[in-house]
């Protein structure tokens, strides 16, 4: 299996874009800036994942991208199934402010350092899509409020990585929506 890119992926994992434009909402250069940037999330995300537990196959996420023009942008899953004892994510949107995308592409604001952060907006949504905070209290890993994600797999990591005796992984807090 390969990913976009020619990039090898670990499993059948895929995520699969479609991007809504009624009315033409979003501009010829907005669909390219779109379209580079969610291959580039998509290619991240399908070499992040490397494989289900036991008793869990989701092959395709659809993901389709809609303009708004309120807020910076918003996802969420639209589907689930339930397999292995969780809830998954099997397909989702993003809403992506029109007149952000290029704001974000070409940021020269503080800490830039000449980074293209619509990747990183694109990749955090997808985030949510996939139910990273979105459907981790439905699973067990996260108690609302605590700010604790205890998901064994990513405690794990956050273990090896950071502090081998914590007992939950630190959850950003001074977020809000929009």
């Amino acid at each position: 299996l390969t990913s976009l890119g020619g990039l090898p992926r670990a499993g059948a994992f895929e995520l699969q874009f479609s991007i809504a434009n009624p009315g033409n909402q979003f501009d010829a250069n907005e669909l390219t800036i779109l379209n580079a940037a969610l291959l580039r999330a998509e290619r991240m995300w399908e070499t992040a994942i490397t494989g289900y537990q036991p008793g869990i196959s989701v092959g395709t996420v659809p993901i389709s991208v809609h303009p708004t023009t309120s807020g910076l942008a918003a996802a969420n899953y639209s589907g689930t199934t339930f397999q292995g004892g969780f809830t998954l994510a099997t397909q989702g949107f993003v809403n992506i402010n029109i007149n952000e995308i290029e704001n974000f592409a070409n940021w020269q604001g503080v800490g830039a350092n000449g980074r293209n952060y619509i990747d990183e907006l694109l990749a955090h949504e997808v985030g949510h899509v996939l139910g990273v905070g979105t459907l981790w209290v439905g699973n067990g890993v996260y108690s609302t409020n605590t700010f604790h994600y205890t998901g064994a797999h990513g405690l794990a990591a956050y273990q090896a990585e950071f502090n081998q005796a914590v007992a939950f992984v630190p959850v950003e807090n001074a977020g809000n929506p929009g």
